[in-house]
């Protein structure tokens, strides 16, 4: 059982490639982020007296 305590580091590179894909990760996250917003403003359940009643999934 020799090796048996090496825990060895492994990892995948699946991000690697062409150029700009930093760039396009960048846009398409602050798109993620806008639609987000947008839906916490926009998902009310009635309302109380601050008028923020979310509903809880």
């Amino acid at each position: 059982m020799s090796g048996f305590d090496d825990p060895g580091v492994y990892y995948s590179d699946s991000f690697g490639g062409g150029e700009g894909v930093g760039d396009e990760g960048v846009v398409k996250r602050s798109q993620i982020k806008k639609k987000f917003r947008e839906f916490l403003r926009q998902f009310r359940v009635g309302t109380d007296r601050t008028g923020f009643t979310y509903k809880y999934r």
